[in-house]
């Protein structure tokens, strides 16, 4: 039985927002990726001493710090989308039925700011939300209700993300005008990995938010009736 005194209230505005910036992040990562791959083969032709146009690597250049500008203003608009659909989701837990959920939604956002505990206690937040929003599930048996695979393939991608971008930093940082055609191509094919990694972990992002949208809304009509 649900809490008398919560209100549920419905995350789907939050939810849009949230997929819309994703959906953005897709499309930028597609094209970080085609410029990165694009980099790779003109490092790999000044590797070979192949003439590149003045042209062509200036407009490389400018492509790659367009994007990267872009992207930073989408992973900050992405994120705050998302940890505040991701606040209220949890909070509705109470009118769901669920007063016992182990984290607060205060805590639901908090634990991605704090270092080594954000690789896996927001994970363990989601696998809470999931269950606790299962319309089949009950205030006594709700923490046994089965996890989607599509929840730790998310996360893995969120992982993979986090330690692939750490690796470009360092590698750019490295970076610097001595920096060999080969050391510029590795740089450029990590870039295209990470954000090959980014776009299939945005599209899961997108794929948990609608499934725990429907859930939330489908166990909140049914509680209506009970």
């Amino acid at each position: 039985m649900a809490d008398q005194g919560a209100v549920f209230r419905p995350a789907k505005k939050r939810a849009r927002a949230a997929t819309l910036f994703f959906r953005g992040s897709i499309v930028i990562s597609a094209l970080v990726a085609t410029v990165n791959l694009w980099q790779f083969r003109l490092w790999g032709r000044m590797g070979g001493e192949i003439a590149v146009s003045p042209l062509e690597a200036e407009i490389s250049d400018g492509a790659s710090q367009l994007l990267a500008v872009v992207d930073v203003a989408l992973f900050v608009g992405t994120g705050i989308s998302f940890l505040t659909w991701f606040h209220r989701v949890r909070a509705n837990l109470p009118a769901l039925g669920i007063a016992d959920a182990r984290w607060s939604p205060g805590w639901a956002v908090g634990w991605w700011f704090v270092p080594i505990m954000s690789l896996f206690r927001p994970f363990q937040v989601a696998a809470e939300i999931w269950r606790a929003s299962d319309p089949a599930a009950t205030a006594v048996d709700w923490r046994e209700r089965p996890l989607t695979p599509l929840l730790g393939w998310w996360w893995a991608l969120f992982v993979f993300s986090t330690i692939a971008g750490q690796l470009s930093f360092r590698l750019s940082m490295r970076a610097g005008d001595n920096s060999t055609a080969e050391f510029m191509q590795s740089l450029a094919l990590v870039d295209a990995a990470s954000a090959a990694i980014d776009l299939v972990g945005a599209w899961l992002a997108i794929r948990v938010i609608a499934e725990i949208e429907r859930r939330q809304t489908e166990r909140s009509r049914l509680l209506a009736f009970t």
